[in-house]
């Protein structure tokens, strides 16, 4: 795992980082994140949790740990994945305590743990208020918990992962406790329960306007964060069309709220052996978007603003052209002034254009590179390299296009990570392992294909 010196998606030295968990406090964004050294033999075994501040998504202060995980023989080794909230004059965090020991003794590998706070810094332990999943519940998946204050009901209401015990592989749902102190939880009402997946990981429930959102992560099928969306937290839960934030690259995902807007804390992982050709590691670096919300209801995403006010415009290219009907054509746009760059462009597209796009990361004499390929017959856009396909499933998101309609695109390479956001509404996240040059081209494949407002920006 290579240590490279990212600008925007902090990643700690010599570490990986998984499934962030946001929260807002006097004018900063406090994310707790869980802190992989991926190297037991020197680290010991187990996951604390670690946290780091910002106010602007570019500049981030380490905090170090704050929650230390348990002894091997201690429910906690693995400090997984929870909520925090501000209650009752503390400040609360529910995590998961994990550990795949307690198997070995006849012992739940999973529970929900309560640690309390003054300043968010230091944490103390509250083992007495942990609980476990009851009888006909799998004992080894009960996970993740996300705790709010419901005003309307005067309770406090815990969404979290849970697994019927010897159901089908798909019976994962999104469970729920009550209660009024904090302390002591009862078994309440399902929140979801489609039948649908292993389990929903890292659920995540707020509301903006009418509707209510259930963000979950799920890997028995798309390995994707997605969504539903209901007038009632009670349901039914719609899905709609396009129920995902980003492609395969962007997991985990949760989100938070500064007062003005809503972002999503995800990440970006690394592959084993940083090859691309060989599989996705658990964790990586930090992603984050800003989402919205369509006049439909259904949530859409952007670069944040203040990361994008942090760039300084270097120069402006002159506009290019690729056309060719029987094949591909390209064109060199630029080449890169470092490894951390944003490009922005106004793309468009003539009628019955197989493909065109841009490619990143490329020597533009061998061709080799990584494309954002656009598709309009299929309606959407992927990621891959120009050379070969391989590991490239997911990483894809739907998009509507039409001939001679421009499509206003921001394109951020930061070392080995790239992210290409749409029309201010699709985000596709990627990593580029075996980077071949700094060159960056347009081309299209049988048709036509223009970049115009050609701007090239750096930190």
């Amino acid at each position: 795992m290579k240590d490279y010196p990212y600008r925007l998606f902090y990643k700690p030295k010599g570490a990986a980082a998984a499934d962030f968990i946001p929260f807002h406090h006097d004018g900063k964004f406090r994310l707790f994140y869980l802190h992989d050294w991926r190297d037991p033999a020197k680290h010991g075994e187990g996951t604390p949790w670690y946290l780091i501040e910002t106010d602007d998504f570019v500049r981030f202060e380490e905090r170090g740990e704050v929650i230390a995980r348990g002894a091997p023989d201690e429910p906690d080794l693995f400090i997984f994945t929870g909520s925090v909230i501000r209650a009752l004059g503390r400040f609360h965090i529910f995590y998961t305590a994990h550990n795949h020991h307690m198997a070995e003794r006849g012992r739940p590998v999973e529970q929900i743990a309560h640690a309390v706070s003054d300043d968010l810094i230091h944490w103390e332990k509250r083992p007495q208020d942990s609980f476990s999943a009851a009888s006909g519940f799998d004992p080894d998946n009960l996970r993740d918990p996300f705790v709010f204050y419901d005003s309307g009901a005067k309770l406090y209401r815990m969404a979290c992962v849970k697994r019927r015990a010897g159901g089908a592989y798909t019976s994962g749902f999104t469970a729920q406790y009550v209660s009024d102190d904090l302390l002591s939880w009862r078994e309440a009402e399902d929140i979801w329960s489609p039948q649908l997946f292993h389990t929903h990981e890292c659920p995540d429930l707020f509301q903006i306007g009418d509707w209510w959102y259930l963000i979950y992560s799920e890997y028995s099928d798309r390995n994707q964060t997605r969504y539903v969306m209901s007038k009632s937290l009670t349901g039914p839960w719609l899905m709609p069309a396009d129920d995902s934030f980003d492609g395969r690259a962007f997991y985990a995902a949760k989100s938070w709220s500064d007062g003005r807007g809503r972002f999503l804390f995800g990440w970006i992982p690394t592959r084993d052996g940083d090859r691309d050709d060989r599989g996705w590691n658990w964790g990586g670096n930090l992603a984050v978007t800003e989402l919205w919300q369509r006049p439909d209801g259904t949530l859409a995403c952007r670069m944040p603003g203040s990361a994008g006010r942090a760039w300084t415009r270097l120069r402006t290219e002159a506009p290019q052209k690729a056309e060719r009907a029987d094949g591909l054509d390209d064109r060199l746009l630029f080449t890169a002034p470092s490894s951390t760059f944003r490009f922005d462009a106004s793309l468009s597209f003539g009628r019955g254009t197989h493909a065109f796009g841009l490619v990143v990361g490329q020597d533009f004499a061998s061709k080799q590179g990584y494309r954002f390929e656009f598709l309009p017959a299929e309606g959407r856009v992927r990621f891959g390299r120009t050379d070969r396909c391989i590991h490239t499933q997911g990483l894809a998101r739907p998009l509507a296009m039409a001939p001679d309609q421009r499509l206003s695109v921001k394109l951020v390479v930061d070392c080995d990570i790239c992210v290409i956001y749409i029309n201010d509404e699709t985000v596709l996240s990627a990593r580029m392992c075996d980077v071949a040059g700094s060159d960056v081209s347009l081309y299209t494949v049988g048709g036509f294909a223009e970049a115009e407002d050609l701007a090239l920006y750096t930190l």
